[in-house]
């Protein structure tokens, strides 16, 4: 009787000893932790109210709604494992352009009100508000 054959190299006896096989999909990073969504939140109505700030209603509720949901965002941030707080700082800045521009458009068209209101002498109608303001800006015909 013979012997069996010495075991080849790199045969079964070798695979014992290899490392275990790699996770984490070929060396691509971990994915990035999610947002904040109150800061999310807080830069959309930030950008509402800026884009929208003519409407004055619209525009001013976007605007407060996005800049308590922007100091939420920040103080959410400040915890740990928080994430979010550059996006919810831009969040509390848009809002705050935004009621600027709300504001300052108010002033303006109370203003024009106004001025009308002195040059008529009395509160204006709406006919006669139209005609004042049309005077005012647009050149004569």
């Amino acid at each position: 009787m013979t012997s069996p054959p010495p075991p080849y190299p790199g045969g079964p006896s070798d695979f014992g000893n290899m490392p275990p096989y790699a996770t984490g999909g070929y060396g691509y990073p971990p994915p990035a932790k999610g947002g904040s969504g109150m800061a999310i939140a807080a830069l959309v109505l930030g950008i509402v109210s800026i884009v929208l700030s003519f409407t004055i209603w619209v525009g001013a509720i976007a605007g407060i709604v996005g800049l308590i949901l922007g100091i939420v965002g920040i103080s959410h941030a400040k915890r740990p494992g928080g994430s979010g707080r550059g996006v919810a700082i831009a969040g509390v800045v848009t809002s705050a352009l935004g009621l600027a521009a709300v504001v300052g458009i108010l002033i303006f068209f109370v203003s024009q009100y106004q001025a009308c209101q002195d040059k008529i002498g009395h509160v204006p109608s709406k006919v006669e508000l139209q005609k004042c303001i049309e005077d005012r800006y647009l050149p004569p015909r």
